[in-house]
């Protein structure tokens, strides 16, 4: 995807239930989130930017 902004999306299971999406980051290419990924040593996926703000808009916006 040319243009596109990635953000690297940690999910973390709550021991109450239910799950919570975490942003770590955004980087300008899915290869840059991807190599973050892995510099810090977490499980977490690299999604388009407007697909996670789409999903997400209000925590997401309020947390960039």
């Amino acid at each position: 995807m040319t243009g596109s902004l990635f953000a690297l999306v940690l999910t973390v299971s709550m021991l109450t239930g239910g799950n919570q999406d975490v942003l770590l980051g955004v980087y300008d290419t899915e290869n840059d989130c991807k190599a973050a990924a892995e510099e810090q040593h977490v499980k977490a996926e690299c999604y388009p930017l407007k697909g996670v703000l789409d999903e997400h808009p209000a925590g997401f916006t309020v947390q960039m």
